[in-house]
């Protein structure tokens, strides 16, 4: 999905903030800044667009950068600083972290996602573009999935989130793969252009940039279902509260203000260095704007994931409302709420145990309710809703029973009926060659299966039912079932 550079403000920032910044005593980051006279930011010198060197010996330039130059100029602003030096200091994918964790560097705006793993370790700004693990390959290398990557040459880059879902991937589905984990995007990519690799997994984003380096950019191509989805932020040190206020205001001022706008052109939509060649990179908005705009209008999201375990591809989860939110930095879930049911996810009817999780004030008023009008599950019930919860292998197993039934009956229905594999749930959601309630009717008079109108589950909106000429089709029955009712629809089909 194409976003538009007005889009970005709400599309990818959450709320904007307008608490003081430096309290009177500097503490921290800030405290050694002012003191030194001096801010270090890290940089890459081969994350294209986001930061890498330009023409100027040691100067960074790029998208990132832009950014944390708006930090800095914060920073002067806080302090009183209006001669503050800013210093360069170069890191890798293996050293940020490490380098911003012992002070030599203050700032780094690059290309890092926000993942629950390196939080431990580091803070992160709010988040400025969201970004999909996919491949770069050439265009006549016959490569258009990961499952076409066995037994071939694969690079990435280390200390990357790309090289060890790669690794995972790798021992998981024992495709006999040799990774090769280069020490930075640029030479990953050399790899993949001279012939050593035939393909190169990484972020997006990333992918678009280095497609600008190469000989010939016409030749090479962005695809594979994603892996990874990633929100990019910039690394202060954690525990440092006083300052990251100041980096989070910083970019939020950026965004609110529309100025990021210019820098995104000036990066995504026009020719930037070193070729001159335009990234026409698309970004998405996915969960991002939905946040966004509950901030700006003040309404409460809350998402029914109770099928969300119910999914095909084992390596690319569907990303959940909480886990956007943490990614923004949003750890207080501001007016997001999700529900959960073992229903669904266990394949469990009977079992009412489910929950419901985010912003602590709505829960509260919820948690009130409950206590006056709800009742308490049996204690058996609850004994194997524990156990239920606590179990992954079970579920687990649930998905691949019912990628089993998913094959089998879109086997028997290919070239019959018009339906196709959704990315998830324990449904089909059929268009019907007849009016849906006519098909509904006659497929149990005749083959005595029983589907779902897909009017009875909608309603008219301007003259219009979207669940006309469809009908929902569950697979919760055994394997040997579903496909005798899938030759049963087919048989219904074939004699009308």
């Amino acid at each position: 999905m194409r976003i538009a550079p007005s889009l970005l403000s709400t599309a990818i920032m959450a709320a904007l903030l307008s608490a003081p910044v430096v309290a009177d005593e500097l503490t921290g980051t800030l405290k050694k800044i002012k003191d030194t006279g001096t801010i270090t930011l890290g940089h890459r010198d081969a994350s294209i667009p986001f930061s890498y060197l330009g023409t100027e010996p040691g100067k960074p330039i790029g998208y990132s950068h832009d950014l944390q130059l708006k930090v800095v100029e914060a920073v002067k602003k806080e302090l009183n600083l209006p001669d503050l030096k800013v210093r360069y200091n170069l890191v890798t994918s293996q050293t940020r972290i490490p380098l911003v964790q012992n002070g030599t560097v203050d700032l780094e705006c690059g290309s890092t996602g926000v993942t629950a793993e390196r939080q431990k370790q580091v803070a992160f700004s709010y988040g400025f573009i969201y970004v999909k693990g996919q491949l770069l390959t050439r265009k006549d290398s016959g490569i258009a999935h990961f499952d076409d990557l066995k037994g071939k040459n694969v690079v990435t880059t280390a200390g990357t989130t790309s090289e060890r879902l790669l690794k995972a991937m790798n021992a998981d589905k024992k495709m006999g793969m040799n990774i090769i984990s280069a020490k930075d995007h640029g030479e990953s990519f050399m790899m993949l252009e001279s012939g050593r690799a035939v393909a190169f997994m990484m972020d997006d984003a990333l992918l678009y940039g280095e497609m600008a380096k190469a000989k010939k950019p016409d030749d090479w191509v962005v695809g594979g279902t994603p892996q990874s989805f990633e929100i990019y932020g910039c690394m202060v040190r954690k525990g440092d509260a006083a300052f990251k206020k100041v980096v989070d205001k910083a970019i939020t001022d950026t965004y609110a203000s529309g100025e990021v706008n210019k820098i995104y052109d000036k990066w995504f939509t026009q020719p930037i260095p070193p070729k001159g060649l335009n990234l026409n990179f698309p970004m998405s908005e996915e969960l991002k704007k939905l946040i966004a705009l509950a901030d700006e209008h003040d309404f409460v999201i809350a998402a029914d994931e109770c099928y969300s375990e119910l999914y095909f591809d084992e390596n690319a989860p569907p990303p959940g409302l909480l886990n956007a939110c943490a990614e923004l930095g949003r750890t207080d879930f501001s007016r997001c709420v999700v529900f959960h049911s073992l229903s669904k996810r266990s394949n469990l009817p009977g079992l009412r145990s489910g929950f419901v999780a985010g912003d602590a004030e709505i829960l509260k008023k919820f948690l009130l309710y409950r206590t006056y009008h709800g009742c308490a599950m049996p204690v058996q019930t609850q004994l194997a809703s524990i156990a239920a919860w606590n179990d992954e292998v079970h579920v687990r197993a649930n998905r691949s029973l019912y990628r089993e039934k998913f094959d089998a009956v879109l086997a028997i229905l290919d070239g019959v009926l018009d339906v196709q594999r959704p990315d998830g749930s324990f449904y089909l959601w059929a268009r019907t060659p007849v009016d849906d309630t006519v098909f509904t009717r006659e497929l149990f008079e005749q083959q005595h299966v029983t589907v779902v109108p897909g009017s009875y589950l909608s309603r008219e909106v301007d003259g219009e039912n979207p669940g006309a000429n469809r009908v929902r089709m569950a697979l919760v029955a055994p394997l040997a079932e579903c496909v005798e009712a899938a030759e049963r629809i087919r048989d219904y089909l074939r004699a009308r």
